[in-house]
């Protein structure tokens, strides 16, 4: 959400939030399957094909990591991720384009429902698998560090604390000596799992 502009300073980095990963056998060139050994498990070795997987780019070198090692336990499959963010792997999911989906909230009833409308032949799994955490920088001259409570942090990006001087606690909301320091909140505008947990 907020990250890669240079002068900006990490304000907080408080909250680590796990990612979810949903499956199901929706369509997405799933060509192999899986055998059972002989003891009633999966027998890796003889999943086959391609498994197809998008979504947040945050997971993506640990997606690559566990693709890399499950390749190397299944040498005949094939699982390629594409790092398109968290709300175009959901609606990839939902539509069946992939196998799995990274996403950074879970999906609700109604975006299951959908999916399972769209093909999808097995029950949607979701678990975490991947923590991330969520910064909020600033960009304010003069200022190196900047220890804002939650409350503040939510009023300023719903528009309560529009200045430096504002106050609801002194101690916590003043941003600047200087009384007409406007606060300008920056967000993404694509839909993004880590913005929608921010907000939440």
């Amino acid at each position: 959400m907020t990250r890669s502009i240079r002068s900006r300073k990490v304000l907080t980095g408080t909250a680590a939030l796990a990612l979810t990963f949903s499956m199901a056998a929706c369509g997405a060139g799933n060509e192999g399957g899986s055998s059972s050994s002989s003891d009633g498990g999966s027998d890796a070795a003889a999943v086959s094909g391609t498994i197809k997987g998008a979504g947040a780019s945050s997971m993506e070198k640990a997606q690559n990591e566990w693709i890399a090692k499950f390749t190397d336990e299944a040498p005949d499959a094939t699982v390629e991720y594409a790092p398109d963010g968290s709300g175009t792997g959901r609606e990839k999911f939902i539509n069946g384009a992939v196998n799995f989906a990274g996403t950074d909230s879970t999906m609700d009833d109604e975006e299951i429902a959908a999916a399972k409308k769209k093909g999808c032949t097995g029950d949607t799994i979701q678990f975490p698998v991947y923590v991330s955490p969520i910064a909020v920088a600033f960009n304010l001259k003069g200022v190196d560090s900047l220890n804002l409570s939650a409350d503040v942090i939510a009023d300023i990006f719903s528009g309560k604390i529009k200045t430096g001087t504002t106050r609801r606690s002194p101690r916590r909301t003043r941003a600047s000596s200087s009384p007409d320091t406007k606060i300008t909140p920056v967000n993404r505008s694509d839909e993004s799992g880590t913005s929608k947990n921010f907000s939440s």
